[in-house]
Parts: structure tokens; C-alpha cells; sequence
């Protein structure tokens, strides 16, 4: 009687029957001959090679080659061991790495064996041909004024020599000089105003012209340097190009991706979802199947 209750005692134990059932599972194996777990000679390999780029000055060829089996056994044995407790299952960093992975392998998928084609470059080139345009920039003398400029003071400043009148003289202080730029349009128009940077740009070069309203106040303002805009170069953008190429094939073959599968699983909220929230998702698959 001291035995059966000993055994009973000892069977309610967790430790007891983990133990017990990892006995079977282990016997049931040997028995059969399932279970028995095969690492691709590639993955040992490769872990040797890494292993041996970082740790070749420090240990023997043989030491190097133990540790690095040791290491892919191990986690192979602890990776499946996992996925047999379900601990792959509700990780969202998992299921993040996962959907990445899927999203690398249709984009390497999309490029494989693939270059663009002259026509394709060229396309693409008429695309991005704005976005890498230079625009025009001027530089221009000022003379500044917080409270505006009389017709008499505007003409006096209009009529002294050209290089003289460009070191401010006749005005007040101005924080960026009485010579700016060069700016873009948009450039300018970020310090001192749109209405001002537009009348600048319109102003003919080598003459006064003003006053000028600014943010600041009132300028009177003479262009002196005018730098064209210019067009970027097909041949010397042909890098850049293959690149924007590249990514832009990338992007689609991600769109084309979550487009098959939004087609094919129809995926929605669950019955307890708010209408609100079922609406959201319904809006969400119909942005992935357009």
C-alpha cells in the first residue's frame, strides 16, 4: 500500500510526468525510426565558413569547426522544439519577420535575371526628369529698409555705381547681408516670403529694382547673377536610374503580392468586430485588390 500511494503522490508531479511522456515519445522514436532529425549539409557549411571568418586568428581550424556544429545542432534541436510547443503561434515579431521574408523573396523573385531596358531607362528617366532638375538661382545685391523707402530715397540708391551699391550702404543692417544668394525660388521664398521671391525672380538682371515687400519689410533689389536651370544628364544618371528602376519594380512586385493574396483569402474582421472596425478592414482589402 506504501507503494501505490508513493506512486500516486509521485504522479501528480509535473516533473513525473513530463519525464514519463518524454520516456515514451523517446522510445516510440527509437522504435520506429520517426523523429529523427536531418540539417542540410548546406546550413553546416555555411555556419563554418561564418564561423571561421570571424574567429580565425583566435582558435585552431578544428576547435572552430566543433563550436560551429555544436552551435547549428543545438539551435536546430531548440527551433523545433518550438514550433512543436507553438511558440511561432500570437508572436508578432515573428509574424512580422515571416511577412517580411515572404515580401524579400517576391521582390527577388521580380528582379531575377532581369535589367532594364533602354526603353524602360528612358521612360523613366521622362518620369524623374523633373524631380532631378536643378532649378535657376540668383544672387542679388538689397538695400534694406523696416520702414519702407520714399520715392526720392529709391531713386538716390537706383543711381550710384553698380559695384558700390551692393555693400548695403544707404539702408539698415540686415541679418544675411545686403549680397544673398544663391537661392531657388523656393529657397527664397522660405526666408523672405513667396510674393517677394516671385518679384525677385521677375526683376531683369543689372537694375534696380523695388521696393520690394518682404516679411522683413521693404528692399530695394538688383540681380546680379542669374544661374540657368539645369537638366539633369541621361548618361551620367544612368546609375541612379538602374537604381530607381530597381526599387520601383520592388514596389510593384509588393503591390502585385498583397493583391493576389487580398483576392484570393477575402481576409475580414471577426463576427465580434464593431461595424466600425469591419468597415476599416473592408476599406483596407479594397485599397490592396484596386
Amino acid at each position: 500500500m506504501h507503494i501505490k500511494a508513493w506512486l500516486a503522490v509521485a504522479w501528480r508531479e509535473p516533473l513525473v510526468q513530463f519525464g514519463i511522456l518524454g520516456s515514451i515519445l523517446y522510445l516510440a522514436a527509437q522504435a520506429t525510426g520517426v523523429g529523427s532529425l536531418q540539417i542540410p549539409v548546406a546550413r553546416l557549411e555555411d555556419s563554418r565558413a561564418k564561423m571561421s571568418r570571424l574567429l580565425e586568428r583566435s582558435d585552431s581550424p578544428e576547435a572552430i569547426r566543433r563550436e560551429s556544429d555544436l552551435r547549428v545542432v543545438g539551435d536546430e534541436l531548440l527551433y523545433r522544439e518550438a514550433l512543436r510547443l507553438g511558440l511561432d503561434r500570437g508572436d508578432p515579431v515573428i509574424r512580422q519577420h515571416l511577412a517580411q521574408k515572404l515580401l524579400g523573396l517576391a521582390e527577388e523573385a521580380a528582379l531575377a535575371g532581369r535589367e532594364p531596358t533602354l526603353v524602360e531607362e528612358q521612360a523613366l528617366f521622362a518620369q524623374l526628369r523633373g524631380d532631378w532638375t536643378l532649378p535657376s538661382r540668383i544672387t542679388f545685391c538689397h538695400v534694406f529698409s523696416s520702414r519702407g523707402w520714399t520715392k526720392n530715397a529709391a531713386a538716390s540708391i537706383a543711381v550710384r555705381p553698380g559695384e558700390a551699391s551692393c555693400d548695403g550702404r544707404g539702408g539698415e543692417a540686415f541679418p544675411l547681408g545686403a549680397l544673398v544668394g544663391p537661392y531657388s525660388e523656393a529657397e527664397l521664398a522660405g526666408h523672405f516670403g513667396a510674393d517677394f521671391a516671385r518679384a525677385v525672380f521677375d526683376a531683369p538682371p543689372d537694375r534696380w529694382a523695388g521696393p520690394l515687400a518682404s516679411r522683413f519689410g521693404a528692399h530695394l533689389v538688383r540681380v546680379t547673377v542669374v544661374t540657368p536651370e539645369m537638366p539633369p544628364d541621361f548618361v551620367e544618371r544612368r546609375v541612379t536610374l538602374r537604381q530607381a528602376w530597381a526599387q520601383r519594380e520592388r514596389a510593384q512586385a509588393r503591390a502585385e503580392l498583397l493583391r493576389r493574396l487580398a483576392e484570393r483569402d477575402r481576409p475580414e474582421a471577426s463576427p465580434g468586430a464593431s461595424p466600425e472596425l469591419r468597415r476599416d478592414v473592408a476599406r483596407a482589402l479594397a485599397q490592396l485588390v484596386r
